[in-house]
């Protein structure tokens, strides 16, 4: 341990990690296992280590690091502190100001070590008084509220829009179902809205193999990459997943001859992928189409991969008023590039806007 006795660590992005890192040097405190990335995931790392807080006296959290939700943030806040209560939380916060309705959160748990800067001058002396001292309510008193001036949703929409299930399902094996689905996990993970993946292909399991390509631990009945929750095959899977607070549940039902057909049915979105070359355009009249009825066929959204624009013209055609995309191939699975999402999803994705203070107030919400 330092010269006081004290044993510190700190997760920080690039930016910061050097005024971090000399400020505790500079305290004589001693250092454990810091982390340094732009792209932290602070929930999932306090779910699966929380033994790691046991010893430690004290915690510096950069929110400019983290991927984090803001509700994800104060998640991991509360599980440190059910862990130990005495651990001093400093929250570093350069990207952040007064009012902000985070901050006011973090407040408000009675954490008032907060500092919020971009000029290292003052980010280090700041960072020195709370190791040292430490800030008391009346340091920290302007994050109390939130500012007047804040960011609304239309019709609340992230609060609303809850649990809806997507069905995945292909018109044949091997086309990119579970691949797809990952792509427009990320996607919507990307706009801000908690996602999880559940595995409904009994005949074709693959997240198993994922979770050991990336060495992830299994929480209970799930692992989580990039910010999304996996729920491998299972009788309990879908159970598990509806169990819990996400926007948007994606189930992977890989090959619509061989899936659970009254699950994908109850779907709120249904999309079915299939190729364009002609002979996976088949695979439509062979094992899609005769299956559906008409009324069905037009609520369902089909996606053509890989089709060059010689041949979008002809599909459309062919498609007639049925819903039709075409998807561009990413070749990194965790790429939020699922180009059709705006389209498919437009009742749920809406812009965020910013509500102002006046006598004579409107809000107008923009659909994406």
């Amino acid at each position: 341990m330092g010269a006081n006795g004290q044993l510190v660590t700190y997760i920080s992005s690039e930016a910061y990690a050097n005024i971090i890192a000399s400020t505790i040097k500079e305290q004589e405190i001693m250092s454990l296992n810091p982390a340094v990335s732009n792209d932290f995931f602070l929930n999932k790392y306090v779910k699966e280590n929380l033994a790691d807080f046991t010893n430690l006296d004290k915690i510096i959290i950069d929110l400019s690091a983290l991927k984090d939700l803001d509700e994800e943030v104060i998640s991991a806040l509360d599980g440190i502190r059910y862990l130990d209560g005495s651990m001093q939380i400093i929250i570093f916060a350069p990207n952040r100001r007064e009012g902000d309705p985070l901050l006011t959160q973090i407040f408000q748990m009675g954490i008032y070590n907060i500092i919020c800067s971009e000029d290292y001058q003052v980010i280090g002396k700041e960072l020195a008084y709370c190791l040292t001292t430490g800030k008391g309510y009346k340091d920290a008193v302007a994050f109390k509220k939130e500012s007047a001036e804040r960011v609304v949703v239309k019709t609340e929409v992230r609060q609303t829009v809850n649990k809806i299930l997507i069905g995945i399902t292909c018109s044949q094996r091997r086309i990119g179902g579970s691949h797809n689905s990952i792509q427009l996990a990320a996607t919507l993970r990307k706009k801000g809205y908690m996602v999880a993946v559940v595995e409904c292909n009994e005949y074709h399991p693959v997240f198993e193999i994922l979770r050991n390509e990336h060495h992830e631990k299994l929480l209970e009945d799930h692992f989580s990459i990039e910010g999304l929750d996996f729920y491998p095959f299972g009788e309990e899977a879908l159970a598990n997943a509806l169990a819990k607070t996400y926007n948007f549940i994606i189930c992977d039902f890989g090959c619509y001859e061989e899936c659970d057909k009254v699950t994908y049915n109850k779907c709120h979105v249904r999309l079915i992928l299939t190729g364009s070359c002609a002979w996976e355009l088949d695979a439509l009249n062979v094992h899609i189409f005769p299956f559906f009825t008409r009324e069905s066929l037009k609520e369902a959204c089909f996606l053509f991969l890989f089709a060059d624009e010689s041949r979008r013209k002809a599909i459309l055609e062919g498609m007639e008023d049925l819903k039709t995309y075409f998807l561009e191939y990413g070749p990194d699975m965790f790429a939020p590039c699922f180009s059709a999402a705006d389209q498919i999803f437009a009742e749920y994705l809406q812009e965020k806007i910013p509500e102002k203070k006046g006598f004579f107030r409107r809000k107008k919400g923009v659909k994406r």
